[in-house]
């Protein structure tokens, strides 16, 4: 038997009515109303926001991230309920890190809409910035960056030549500037913030402290790879609210996490909205070598209007089960 990973998607993946059309499949919409009720007031901002087709909106952090852990959420569900059980691995990038930890049940969906719904309030009070795509290694990025103030930093490493840089807001064109003399081609992401840098130390702090009081599970029902360790989540780092909390601040290493993951019979599911974390999963070796296979749930309305996709997937789940 295959073993399935799902993996949750984070910031940059949005999209203006990302997966609304799925409201017509019944698991999905039941499933997003629960998301949306445990955010609360978060929930009905987010839902007014998803609905409203304003890409300007979708890009706020405090409406993207409750937004994408509750699309990616109930995408999962649908996985589940096709593939006839659990996900036997998740991984997740940025706030898809939250979304995978609900699946695999260190976080209840009451203590997930909690999460969110507090991290989307602290955003809302944080720093301004943006993140930035890089086409470039790691090194030749941080090459780049060098004589830059300190604040613009290499946020995130999605594959080989997959870089995310986050800069605070007077100093993004200066780190575009600086990258593209370095021969690099770049593009702004849909954020407003600048995640997973120092810039967001505090609001990651005050994110901490107030994950103080939810409940966190040692016992899950899914193999858990964290992105920020490149490694299987540990007992001790499930229950620490400085480990979900600092997230905010420090660099994701999605990558690296999937390459710890990189092994032959596998199906790479992303459990969410667009095809980012499935481009990386396709550059495994197991998965060039046909040994392991990716699946996209949902591309873009753009790219399938039909969703042909979306159908497709299901049924390929349902054949693993």
């Amino acid at each position: 038997m295959s073993e399935v990973v799902f993996m949750f998607p984070g910031q940059g993946s949005q999209f203006a009515g990302m997966a609304t059309s799925l409201r017509e499949n019944r698991r999905f919409d039941r499933a997003m109303d629960d998301c949306l009720e445990a955010l609360g007031e978060v929930g009905h901002r987010c839902a007014t926001a998803w609905t409203s087709g304003d890409p300007d909106l979708v890009d706020v952090g405090s409406i993207s991230q409750p937004l994408l852990m509750a699309v990616g959420t109930a995408m999962a569900a649908c996985a589940e309920d096709a593939l006839g059980r659990p996900a036997d691995i998740v991984v997740g990038h940025s706030i898809g890190e939250i979304a995978a930890a609900h699946h695999a049940g260190v976080l209840d969906l009451r203590a997930t809409g909690t999460v969110c719904a507090e991290r989307a309030r602290l955003l809302d009070e944080g720093p301004r910035g943006r993140l930035i795509g890089v086409a470039g290694t790691c090194e030749a990025v941080g090459d780049a960056l060098t004589g830059l103030p300190e604040p613009v930093c290499i946020a995130a490493v999605n594959g080989p030549r997959q870089v995310v840089v986050a800069a605070p807001e007077h100093l993004v064109s200066a780190a575009r500037a600086a990258l593209r003399t370095a021969g690099l081609a770049t593009m702004l992401a849909g954020a407003t913030e600048p995640f997973h840098s120092p810039v967001m130390g505090e609001v990651a702090r005050r994110f901490t402290a107030a994950l103080a009081g939810v409940p966190l599970a040692l016992a899950a029902r899914s193999r858990m790879v964290s992105s920020l360790t490149a490694a299987d989540l540990q007992d001790v780092e499930a229950v620490d609210p400085a480990f979900w909390g600092m997230q905010l601040a420090r660099r994701i290493r999605f990558w690296d996490a999937m390459r710890h993951l990189d092994a032959p019979g596998r199906v790479f599911v992303e459990t969410g909205p667009g095809r980012v974390l499935s481009g990386a999963a396709r550059q495994l070796t197991s998965v060039r070598e046909g040994t392991s296979r990716v699946v996209t749930m949902f591309p873009s309305s753009r790219t399938d209007r039909s969703g042909a996709a979306w159908r497709e997937s299901l049924t390929t789940l349902a054949g693993l089960g």
